[in-house]
């Protein structure tokens, strides 16, 4: 299985003869990746607040709306933080990571970020005590 970790320049190679998908209306990722990408035909969230309205000019809709495109039309750039949940759902629809699909490459330092925050590992220590006796 290819990753879904690519490099701007492995995204702009995928996405160039396609449409651009942005999956997940964030605050935060949606405008940066829109300053590297040309204009994307939607933004996907599950969120049915964000449904029928527009976000930095662009149409929000919902996953349904995602299945009924032409596969390969499209290219997917995963723009929400909860990536994980994203990926397993466009697999589960028979996207394929890195063909069809990534995340941000504005994402990957968040990523190995939480995943030190999230690392548990028990330390174990030994400390040794010298005495040093003058006579």
């Amino acid at each position: 299985m290819e990753s879904y970790w690519k490099t701007w320049e492995e995204l702009a190679l995928l996405s160039s003869h396609k449409k651009i998908v942005l999956y997940g209306r964030s605050e935060d990722w949606v405008p940066k990746i829109m300053r590297k990408i040309k204009l994307p035909v939607c933004i996907i969230d599950k969120n049915t607040i964000y449904e029928d309205t527009k976000y930095k000019g662009v149409d929000v809709v919902g996953p349904e709306d995602l299945l009924k495109m032409v596969r390969d039309d499209i290219y997917i750039i995963i723009t929400s933080g909860v990536y994980e949940g994203i990926v397993k759902f466009l697999m589960d629809n028979g996207y394929m990571p890195g063909e069809d699909f990534c995340c941000s490459p504005e994402m990957k330092d968040y990523s190995l970020l939480e995943e030190i925050r999230n690392y548990e590992q028990e330390i174990m220590y030994l400390v040794q005590t010298i005495m040093i006796v003058i006579i």
